[in-house]
């Protein structure tokens, strides 16, 4: 746990007592920080960002409206900006001198609130121009209530631009668990679990609830079989939602933590047989099956996309597998899934390897679609009944295995 103090120039001080005779010593602070003082600290305070639920993208609308604001009349800033919220350890005011010196001490509880854009945006004018005159307004929390009140604090301030769930999952460290399972995995940092991080760092392209949607597929707690997890397709979020529903304990993150842990045993195998079907479905079929593959492809003509999801492997040619193929195919091999009760996770039945089973009926899973005259992948995609009759064609493959 590091420590680190800032001061600044301010003007019209004012500290704020709990008022509610709560026992709490929780403090407001509030005041105007001259722009300039700003840049003295911009390093070591754009480390303290950990506590605001979204990256910061100057290039929204409201990061241009700020922009603009800040150019058009520095001096009355602060009369337009809704400001910084900040929350810290400990705030110092020097009457004498107008100076407040202001302690953050824990990255999980202090640092920034809201207002990252406005921070962000007069560091970078300042870089311009040193000397660029005015004044932000500046809130500060103190107190022993911060830990159990800077998420809802989070939550309720950021309502300018509505903050994704995976942002605040993210800053409750509820993705933890499924983070332990990828950071295993070759393709780990291609995976975003924050709004605007995919804007910050390009090479991320992969969105945790794309994750939680492929592995929700195989969890037969929450789809038994002859129920079908279409919403892993349709509704991204509905499906994660799903998850943490499931698992959830009245706010107990350390239960969504390792809730995750029941699907690491079949992780790995799972974005394999991803990837499988993405690389090789369209490979060696038959002239009917490849007309029928470039007429659904017409829907992503404008996608360019030649590699796969996850591991980025060059595609050998240029048929794009539609989600809405890809997952009622991924869904027929949740028959190979069984829960063990002693080790409490999926396992796969006789340890089998989906993939070699995939490579066997590979073909007569694509002429199952084919053979439906369903021309639209979102339409296949959303289709109960070829779902069930995929999940059939495993079944009985492995039935004809077994006897």
């Amino acid at each position: 746990m590091r420590k680190e103090k800032f001061s600044f120039n301010v003007k019209e001080f004012k500290k704020m007592k709990e008022p509610n005779d709560s026992g709490s010593n929780l403090t407001r602070y509030i005041m105007y920080i001259e722009l300039k003082s700003l840049l003295n600290n911009e390093k070591n305070i754009l480390e303290w960002m950990e506590t605001n639920p979204r990256f910061q993208n100057t290039n929204t609308s409201v990061g241009k409206a700020i922009e603009h604001s800040l150019e058009d009349d520095p001096t009355s800033f602060h009369l337009y900006n809704k400001g910084i919220l900040f929350a810290a350890d400990d705030v110092v005011f020097n009457n004498i001198e107008n100076k407040v010196e202001i302690t953050f001490k824990n990255e999980k509880i202090n640092g920034n609130i809201d207002g990252g854009h406005t921070l962000y945006i007069i560091l970078e004018k300042l870089k311009d121009n040193p000397d660029l005159e005015g004044y932000v307004f500046v809130e500060i929390f103190t107190g022993d209530r911060l830990e159990e009140f800077i998420i809802d604090l989070s939550e309720s301030r950021n309502l300018s631009m509505k903050v994704t769930m995976e942002s605040l999952i993210e800053q409750r460290d509820e993705y933890d668990g499924f983070k332990n399972l990828i950071t295993k995995e070759a393709w780990s940092d291609f995976v975003y679990y924050q709004m605007f991080e995919n804007k910050k760092f390009p090479n991320k392209t992969i969105n945790i609830r794309d994750i939680i949607a492929v592995t929700n597929v195989f969890n037969l707690s929450l789809f038994q079989i002859g129920t079908f997890p279409i919403h892993s397709y349709s509704g991204k979020g509905v499906s994660q939602t799903k998850f943490f529903n499931k698992y959830s304990d009245e706010g107990d993150s350390k239960k969504i933590q390792e809730a995750p842990l029941i699907y690491s045993n079949i992780f790995p195998k799972i974005f394999e047989l991803y990837e499988e079907i993405e690389k090789t479905l369209y490979s060696n079929i038959d002239i009917n099956q490849k007309k029928w593959a470039i007429s659904v492809g017409k829907a992503e003509a404008k996608k360019v996309v030649n590699y796969t999801t996850f591991t980025k492997t060059k595609l050998k040619n240029n048929l794009i597998v539609h989600k809405g193929i890809l997952f009622p195919i991924l869904s027929s091999f949740r028959s190979l899934i069984d829960y063990n009760t002693e080790g409490s996770k999926f396992i796969w039945k006789n340890e089998v390897d989906p993939i070699e089973i995939f490579k066997k009926v590979k073909s007569e899973l694509l002429n199952i679609i084919v053979d439906s005259d369903k021309r639209s992948p979102e339409t296949i995609g959303k289709d109960k009944t070829l779902w069930r009759v995929l999940e059939k064609e495993v079944k009985l493959h492995m039935l004809e295995t077994n006897s």
